[in-house]
């Protein structure tokens, strides 16, 4: 364990939910702004920077249940 990364061991315990794949957004300095784990979080943040999750909370949860089918295949 922690062969390809042997300093995962040890920021293992200082990430979210002690999870890989995490987003660091940094503004200014060394410390982290925001940060979020799990890839869904991380593709949803990214949809809404981008302005791809629709305002209308009825279409936006048909686009949410065609991506989760497509997370399940």
């Amino acid at each position: 364990m922690g062969g390809a990364n042997p300093e995962w061991t040890q920021e293992k315990g200082k990430q979210p939910f002690g999870c890989l794949l995490i987003l660091v957004e940094k503004n200014k300095g060394e410390s982290p702004d925001f940060v979020i784990c799990e890839s869904g979080n991380i593709e949803r943040c990214f949809a809404c920077i981008g302005n791809l999750i629709p305002a209308n909370p009825k279409k936006d949860e048909l686009q949410e249940q065609v991506r989760n089918q497509i997370a399940d295949v």
